[in-house]
């Protein structure tokens, strides 16, 4: 979300290739697919869930310290798969108020 701190509002922050997110709060995420079963991978957080076609999948995480973590696909889930890297950023509460603010 943007500074309001609500998701599918106008001050909404979309990047492809990057996720910020606070330490230490719960972070759920719903993930879905169309035609192909894509993988969500941290690999720092031990943390992997495939995408299935016509399904909801939720989970949850925490991150408990700050840092840049990659993300990746972790299944070959097609002609684009090797574009498809990205990072995760875990920020003191502090340090993404101020990326929220230079951002949103």
């Amino acid at each position: 979300p943007g500074p309001d701190e609500k998701i599918d509002t106008a001050d909404d922050i979309i990047l492809g290739d990057e996720l910020h997110i606070t330490e230490g709060l719960n972070y759920h995420f719903k993930l879905s697919a169309k035609d192909v079963v894509p993988g969500f991978s941290v690999p720092a957080f031990r943390l992997k869930q495939d995408a299935i076609p016509g399904r909801e999948i939720t989970g949850w995480f925490q991150a408990t310290k700050p840092g840049q973590y990659d993300i990746q696909c972790a299944e070959m889930c097609g002609i684009g798969h090797g574009l498809m890297p990205a990072k995760l950023f875990v920020e003191t509460t502090a340090d993404h108020a101020k990326w929220l603010t230079e951002n949103g």
